[in-house]
């Protein structure tokens, strides 16, 4: 079972303005601190072959951070990036799919990519 630790800090680099300046005041935080404050992103995770991970969470709350993070700590022989998958434009994605029907079908769905219209769909360009 691989283990692996992600993390990411971020420098605050926002302008100190008078509502800034304000807020800081609000909450008792100076900006010579706000200035040097680093914002740190980490977790650790366990992942078997064949596990599915769901990562959720409001906007803003790191989600990308951790999963261009997480790429960068997985061996480049076991990296799948989907968005540099690319697939033709003239077929449907079920065509897209190597195998029978059914394979092709389990594939998606597993990926949840099981709608009528999506599965139909061709593949655009981004």
């Amino acid at each position: 079972m691989p283990t692996y630790n992600v993390s990411k800090s971020f420098n605050w680099q926002g302008t100190i303005t008078d509502k800034v300046a304000s807020v800081c005041r609000m909450f008792g935080l100076t900006t010579d601190r706000l200035t040097e404050r680093r914002f740190n992103h980490s977790c650790q995770l366990e992942i078997n072959n064949g596990n599915i991970i769901y990562l959720t969470g409001p906007s803003g709350a790191g989600k990308s951070v951790l999963l261009r993070e997480l790429e960068k700590s997985i061996p480049a022989s076991d990296r799948v990036n989907l968005a540099r998958i690319k697939l033709p434009s003239d077929k449907t994605l079920i065509d897209c799919i190597d195998g029978d029907l059914i394979t092709g079908l389990r594939m998606l769905s597993i990926a949840g990519l099981n709608d009528c219209f999506c599965i139909l769909n061709q593949p655009q360009s981004q």
